[in-house]
């Protein structure tokens, strides 16, 4: 179980640390989560600041693409963007109505962080770089 950062009784973490990545908050398809290096087929860094993210490169996700998890009843969507010192910025070929605007990451509500079992106060990592593994 990890910690979350709380500033005022308000937590203000924007990255959740999970078995297999970090998950962020995504205001067009709830929540991405950048795989951690060391998984197959995983390529980004992350800065290790839970507070002001960074994520390298950019993460370009298809959701409901073919395969085993298709629901034909939902559309495809296109949701790429890049993490940035906090911002998310929703490149131009989004299949949503975000396309071409950056915005600060939403933080984690205190429910939210419960339901993956995030708890108290985690110090901040920001000197300590994170590649992932």
């Amino acid at each position: 179980m990890q910690d979350a950062f709380e500033c005022s009784g308000a937590t203000m973490q924007t990255v959740i640390e999970t078995a297999t990545g970090y998950m962020i908050r995504c205001k067009a398809c709830n929540w991405h989560e950048f795989p951690k290096a060391g998984k197959p087929g995983a390529s980004w860094s992350f800065n290790g600041d839970v507070h002001r993210p960074t994520f390298s490169p950019s993460m370009n996700e298809l959701l409901n693409g073919e395969g085993p998890h298709h629901n034909a009843d939902l559309p495809t969507r296109r949701c790429h963007f890049i993490v940035s010192d906090g911002q998310i910025q929703y490149c131009g070929d989004c299949t949503h109505e975000l396309r071409g605007q950056t915005m600060p990451l939403d933080a984690w509500t205190d429910a939210q962080l419960a339901q993956h079992g995030v708890t108290a106060a985690l110090a901040d990592t920001a000197d300590k770089p994170n590649e992932g593994g």
